[in-house]
């Protein structure tokens, strides 16, 4: 697509693998980390390093254990973790390995100064309920991508570590703006995660677009949207409830959103003081052009 060229060609591209660069769903199943399944996975990674992963991370003799990788500009630091080639189902169940993590936790560290941090996750952290994902992978097993959401059971775990690392982070650094950038579910929304208690409690934002060209029915979006809102808490390990909100869009504009859309990060600096503004872009079918679906201006 002419158009698409022309957005990668304007726009730098950071890559990162997910799911359908080996199989729908990759990892969520034990019988992805078995030998049925070997040369297909060794075969994706390749591939995917071939063609995108070569561009952020340097070519060895070996494949790396994961493509996670960081950088930064200017006054932000970005993250990008790989949430697929270290996944795994059943015995030693883990959406990420603890290699991967320790390298978050430096980059923390190393980025304390910086006014904004972008944490990259392909899967969104917040989405459907825990108990919808759930019944739902009771009832469907792995017919319904259930399985794969952080807030499945089995994947909390690893969701708990992350946002709880991210909660100490901030308690230290009270200043800094953090959001988690992800896609994958063709829908766009944009959450508040804000830590329960008295005066200025840590507040993190997570911002989801997807898709930029593969149209889902509107039926099916709808549907998709309906218990977006019902998130309401995350019971972290400990007993800590996390309060989640879909952030209000300015007037006449929509959030969660479920046409094609782009998600654009503005963050813009005046002197000491940094701000970011939300902003969807998106297009429905029959209209002439593209326009803001959803708007909000954090700090």
């Amino acid at each position: 697509m002419e158009e698409i060229k022309r957005l990668y060609a304007e726009y730098p591209c950071y890559p990162i693998l997910d799911d359908h660069e080996i199989m729908d769903d990759w990892g969520a199943m034990e019988a992805h980390s078995g030998p049925k399944f070997a040369r297909i996975r060794k075969g994706a990674r390749e591939a995917y390093f071939d063609y995108q992963g070569s561009r952020v991370l340097p070519r060895k003799k070996r494949l790396p254990p994961s493509f996670d990788y960081s950088f930064s500009y200017g006054n932000i630091g970005v993250f990008v973790f790989d949430l697929r080639s270290q996944r795994r189902a059943g015995k030693n169940h883990r959406l990420y390995g603890n290699d991967q993590y320790a390298r978050f936790r430096t980059f923390l560290t190393r980025n304390q100064h910086k006014a904004v941090l972008l944490v990259m996750v392909n899967v969104p952290v917040v989405h459907l309920p825990e108990w919808q994902s759930d019944v739902g992978a009771a009832l469907l097993g792995h017919k319904v991508d259930f399985p794969d959401h952080w807030s499945y059971h089995k994947n909390r775990p690893d969701r708990d570590r992350l946002l709880t690392a991210l909660y100490r982070h901030k308690l230290l650094f009270p200043d800094q703006k953090i959001i988690l950038v992800s896609g994958d579910v063709h829908l766009d929304c944009a959450f508040s995660i804000k830590w329960p208690g008295k005066g200025n409690r840590p507040v993190l934002y997570q911002f989801t677009s997807s898709a930029i060209s593969n149209r889902t029915k509107k039926i099916f979006t709808e549907f998709l949207k309906a218990p977006l809102g019902l998130a309401g808490k995350i019971k972290l390990k400990g007993g800590v409830k996390v309060k989640t909100r879909l952030l209000d869009p300015e007037e006449n504009l929509e959030n969660p959103f479920g046409g094609l859309n782009i998600g654009m990060i503005d963050v813009l600096r005046n002197g000491g003081s940094t701000s970011i503004n939300l902003r969807l872009v998106g297009y429905e079918e029959g209209a002439l052009k593209y326009r803001d679906f959803f708007r909000s201006r954090l700090w």
